[in-house]
């Protein structure tokens, strides 16, 4: 964090994994009460926070203007993590709209929240395959 007087805010917390697969609504919650939202936004992994326990949407919906960043990463349907994993199966991740992640739900939270910035993640084992159908399927979704 830049704590040079009149500066602008420079920091995004992004919980390590490992913290917020545990419980991804009280770890944020926690960050959340503990800093100044003028100096401090979230940069919420949807896999993650899923796979943590939370329903994405809302974990974004409880931090208004705190989340100008997010990465779109869907979870295979069906697929239940350990709690306190920090790794997850090959292929685990799918394609945007193929998985269990309610992705128009998170977007219109996402965009009442603020959200700048969106990465699509592919981790999978065939990300050529996975990213135009997530493109696809991100430029058909009605908001």
């Amino acid at each position: 964090m830049n704590s040079a007087p009149n500066s602008a805010p420079a920091t995004v917390a992004r919980p390590p994994t490992t913290i917020a697969a545990r419980n991804a609504n009280d770890t944020v919650s926690v960050l959340a009460k503990s800093t100044d939202p003028a100096l401090v936004a979230f940069e919420i992994d949807l896999f993650w926070a899923k796979a943590g326990g939370a329903d994405p949407a809302k974990l974004i919906a409880s931090l208004p203007g705190r989340v100008p960043l997010m990465h779109i990463k869907d979870m295979q349907k069906g697929l239940a993590l350990p709690a306190g994993s920090s790794g997850a199966p090959k292929d685990s991740d799918v394609a945007a709209g193929q998985g269990q992640l309610d992705l128009p739900a998170i977007f219109k939270a996402a965009m009442k929240s603020g959200m700048e910035i969106y990465y699509i993640e592919d981790e999978s084992t065939k990300p050529w395959e996975q990213i135009p159908a997530t493109l696809q399927y991100l430029s058909s979704m009605k908001l």
